[in-house]
């Protein structure tokens, strides 16, 4: 009986996925160089962007992050990554020298979509791909 408790209980331990790791994984995810593939939505309509575009958000695993447009810098800062209740989905902020903005993204593998504010009928959801190294 012993025995048989045992390993009930190794199973349910190797078995579960911890909250806390699928939040780690999603922090690593992020980390790498994503350029901007689509923006769906807004006044524009949907746009779709070549590859190579230069359209590019790098974030770092010290938390830091840069925009880069056609290979110039036009934002920097740190970011903070936090979970919300729909799975794959998390709120980022970004920190810079001038303000702070804070906006829901989706986090699938190789694909970021920064969420349009709720509130907002005008800005797009922008689609980012991840960049090989």
């Amino acid at each position: 009986m012993r025995t048989v408790i045992l390993i009930l209980i190794i199973t349910m331990l190797c078995c579960c996925k911890k909250k806390g790791n699928e939040f780690n994984d999603a922090t690593n995810n992020l980390v790498n160089r994503w350029e901007l593939r689509a923006s769906v939505g807004g006044f524009a309509g949907t746009i779709i962007y070549e590859p190579g575009n230069g359209s590019i958000v790098e974030f770092k695993s010290d938390h830091s992050f840069i925009n880069y447009e056609k290979g110039n810098i036009i934002r920097s800062g740190t970011y903070d990554l936090q979970t919300t209740s729909d799975k794959d989905q998390f709120k980022l902020t970004t920190i810079t020298d001038t303000y702070n903005q804070s906006q829901n993204i989706i986090l699938k593998k190789d694909t970021l979509v920064f969420l349009s504010p709720q509130s907002c009928c005008d800005m797009p959801d922008n689609t980012y791909v991840r960049l090989r190294k």
